[in-house]
């Protein structure tokens, strides 16, 4: 099995962007509202803590990591357990791909504010990173509950991949099936679904194969593969074959007759042959809008 790389935090520009972003998303947090009996000494602290963090925000948003970085360890010698300073330090630590430090400062913004998903989130990527066990609970739980389009793409991405790397090509399916219908047009996405639903089709060919290797359901297959490859005259003959074991098969009378219609169209032969089978495909299956639609251009060529 060929794994699928997910760049890491350091190497990908886009996460890089994502982490950026996200760096701004801690900077609401309501500071611990001190009660009006506190004077002197703790009011200072308190004002200067404020102070703290906020240059530690402005210097966010210019993009001065170090000096954020700078004021938000200021503000924690005054409030070892302050959320917003560990999880913007955390956001820091992902961004520059220090997944240790990163885990270490989301470990300890979850356990004072447990509700923060996207601190959970970017924790369990670089858990992943890590090869720590607790990525795949974490990422499954951030990624049911995250409303942010990106970053649920890119920790979806990464669940995908580790249940991929874990050999789990089920869910790996599951997960990139949520993913494109919120991204439908995601190349990497589309890259990736073609790649897993490839390995479980041969997977499902190999598993038939030994279960019943002789069944009409495996010659139907076989008949599908050939039209798959171009080759309309051997598909027709397996087609038969699955038929002789199983006339009420259904989906084959149908098939038969659209193999036909596509080899000979203009055959007299050929088309009394497909009508014929079309007919069968009615009593086997019922009617249905593609039947009749071959039934008219049968009788358009005539």
């Amino acid at each position: 099995m060929v794994s699928i790389h997910i760049k890491s935090p350091r190497g990908d520009l886009q996460v890089c962007k994502l982490a950026m972003s996200i760096m701004l998303m801690f900077t609401t947090t309501s500071l611990v509202v001190l009660p009006a009996s506190m004077l002197g000494q703790e009011n200072a602290k308190a004002t200067e803590l404020t102070m703290d963090l906020q240059r530690a925000q402005t210097a966010l948003k210019a993009n001065h990591q170090a000096e954020a970085e700078e004021n938000f360890r200021a503000a924690l010698k005054l409030d070892p357990s302050n959320v917003e300073a560990h999880a913007n330090l955390g956001v820091i630590a992902f961004f520059r791909g220090n997944c240790p430090a990163a885990v270490e400062e989301f470990h300890r913004t979850l356990q004072s504010a447990p509700s923060l998903t996207k601190a959970q989130a970017l924790m369990a990527v670089c858990e992943k990173k890590l090869g720590d066990p607790s990525a795949r609970a974490d990422m499954v739980s951030a990624f049911e509950k995250l409303q942010d389009v990106k970053l649920r793409t890119q920790v979806g991405m990464e669940l995908a991949d580790l249940y991929y790397q874990q050999g789990d090509l089920g869910q790996t399916a599951a997960v990139l099936d949520t993913l494109s219908s919120i991204n439908p047009d995601n190349v990497d996405i589309l890259f990736f679904e073609q790649r897993v639903y490839s390995e479980l089709a041969s997977s499902t060919l190999d598993k038939l194969a030994l279960l019943a290797p002789d069944s009409a359901r495996m010659e139907q297959l076989i008949a599908e593969r050939l039209i798959n490859d171009g080759d309309l005259k051997n598909a027709t003959v397996h087609f038969r074959k699955a038929l002789e074991i199983n006339s009420k098969l259904a989906g084959v009378h149908f098939e038969l007759a659209e193999s036909l219609m596509e080899g000979l169209p203009n055959d007299p032969a050929t088309q009394k042959e497909a009508s014929f089978e079309l007919e069968e495909a009615t009593h086997v299956d019922g009617d249905s809008s593609k039947i009749e639609c071959e039934f008219g251009r049968i009788a358009m060529l005539r």
